[in-house]
């Protein structure tokens, strides 16, 4: 576990107390997300692209084994 790991880790957690204390602003941004069906297009886009790309890291690290 790298220093990078770490530091998203800490990310994830600050961001996940300050929607908890703040649920408002968490409810804008879904919001904001969902507003139209283009802006749900692309961030359904987006987290497909990141899903292949984790699912083909995770073939190449267990084909490198």
């Amino acid at each position: 576990m790298g220093v990078c790991d770490s530091n998203l880790a800490y990310v994830l957690v600050i961001a996940g107390i300050w929607f908890t204390i703040t649920p408002w602003r968490l409810r804008d941004l879904l919001n904001f997300a969902t507003a139209n069906e283009t802006r749900v297009r692309v961030g359904s886009a987006i987290r497909l692209a990141f899903a292949v790309f984790v699912v083909l890291l995770g073939l190449t690290a267990f084909r490198a084994m």
